[in-house]
């Protein structure tokens, strides 16, 4: 029997048969159907064959128990395809009020944002940075990755990420795509964003001064306006910035150029 030839409704007699003597293209295209018995699903997952295991792990009927099992595959493209369902399956409360399944869905995706091959822990964040609430371990985890594939998207656009861990990243000399990755949430308090500009990193100052989430203190514009003085791109950025104090204006006239001066005095 060819893959076209399977029929409609899927009999266990019928699944057993393929089973046994069936075309493996036959079998592959079998075990990926929606009506494919539950129970049955469970013991092709052991399968030694990892196309057949791969194909139940696409399976948007698979039960949870298999999915969890799948997770933990040998096989990276496996464990790779069990992370959208995974992720679809939680609850919208699964960030603060978690149900059983939830707990269960967390514990996998947490040891699959863990994964020792990167392409597995990119899937996880491609996965997790659409949802509403994400589990904050998850995306705690994640943030922290060395891999920048995996843990800029979560800097740059994870609201739900703790802020202790954003400092602790920001305070162990993270490389300046990190910087620049922080320096673009949307929401950026004054302690961290004065944690960032002590870095003193020209590009990461550009961002938060064209940042409007972003809390900027006086300690940090003083910051900038020396680092204005070598680096004129730093310039106009300040002299437009609403919340400039007007010290520091006086200190970025002096050494700045006629249009700047134009600017700081219009402002």
């Amino acid at each position: 029997m060819r893959p076209d030839e399977l029929p409609l409704n899927l009999e266990p007699s019928l699944v057993e048969a393929v089973l046994k003597a069936g075309r493996h293209e036959t079998i592959v295209k079998m075990v990926g159907r929606q009506d494919m018995p539950p129970a049955m699903i469970h013991e092709i997952a052991k399968h030694k064959a990892p196309d057949v295991r791969l194909s139940v792990a696409r399976n948007p009927s698979i039960a949870d128990g298999t999915l969890h099992m799948l997770a933990q595959d040998d096989e990276a493209k496996i464990r790779t395809a069990t992370i959208p369902t995974l992720t679809q399956r939680l609850s919208p409360t699964a960030a603060k009020k978690p149900t059983s399944k939830d707990k269960d869905a967390i514990k996998s995706l947490a040891r699959l944002a863990e994964d020792e091959l990167a392409s597995v822990r990119r899937q996880v964040t491609k996965s997790v940075i659409g949802l509403k609430s994400p589990p904050p371990s998850i995306i705690n985890t994640l943030a922290q990755d060395l891999d920048r594939a995996v843990a800029e998207p979560i800097l740059t656009g994870a609201a739900q990420l703790d802020e202790d861990v954003l400092q602790q990243i920001i305070e162990h000399y993270p490389p300046p795509w990190v910087l620049k990755a922080v320096a673009q949430r949307k929401q950026l308090g004054p302690k961290l964003t004065h944690e960032i500009v002590e870095h003193r990193d020209a590009e990461a100052a550009g961002l938060i001064l064209d940042n409007e989430g972003a809390v900027i203190d006086d300690a940090s514009f003083g910051i900038m306006v020396e680092m204005a003085e070598d680096n004129e791109a730093l310039q106009e950025p300040l002299a437009l910035h609403p919340a400039l104090p007007r010290d520091d204006a006086v200190r970025l006239a002096y050494f700045s150029g006629e249009r700047i001066l134009g600017m700081l005095k219009k402002a």
